[in-house]
């Protein structure tokens, strides 16, 4: 069990702060279960209510700065994720993304930032798709980042992007 104002990674969101810990307000039966108050790291209008038992979403405590300066580094040793049913893919990656597994979602954001650098060399976009899939998992792995290395996610955004950037050939 997390503790209020610990930080984790729930799901989809990214680095979450644990807000508060108690029964739901929004449930109309009072069944005693206990509910994580959850505040998206750098989004203080929005919160997430969510059971403290919940085996739908996956969530860890946040890794610590040293983990995460390893795992950025290890980028460019990352294989790419190969899809073998291209029909499976937004399911794959969608459950990349509810994983809370900052491997597997680096993992996804260096596969598709390589499928975008390929596309923009002939003169064509990735899909709208592939789009939303990797400004969701930037989003999810900045969050983390900027929350352990005490900025803010636009900051964590730009450099992962020149890490990229750096890393990456398509």
């Amino acid at each position: 069990m997390y503790h209020v104002g610990e930080c984790i990674v729930y799901g989809a969101q990214g680095a979450c702060i644990v807000n508060n810990i108690g029964e739901s307000t929004f449930s109309k039966e009072q069944d005693g279960a206990l509910y994580y108050t959850l505040v998206p790291f750098g989004e203080n209008e929005v919160s997430i209510t969510t059971p403290v038992d919940s085996k739908k979403v996956h969530s860890r405590s946040v890794m610590n700065l040293e983990e995460m300066e390893t795992l950025l580094l290890s980028v460019d040793n990352l294989e790419s994720i190969k899809v073998r049913d291209a029909r499976k893919k937004d399911e794959e990656y969608r459950e990349i993304l509810k994983s809370a597994d900052a491997g597997k979602v680096l993992r996804l954001i260096k596969t598709l930032y390589e499928h975008k650098v390929t596309r923009e060399h002939i003169g064509k976009k990735i899909t709208s798709s592939d789009e939303s899939f990797l400004k969701k998992s930037v989003k999810i792995l900045c969050s983390e980042m900027a929350y352990l290395r005490h900025e803010d996610v636009k900051s964590a955004h730009r450099k992962l992007v020149e890490l990229l950037e750096h890393k990456v050939q398509a």
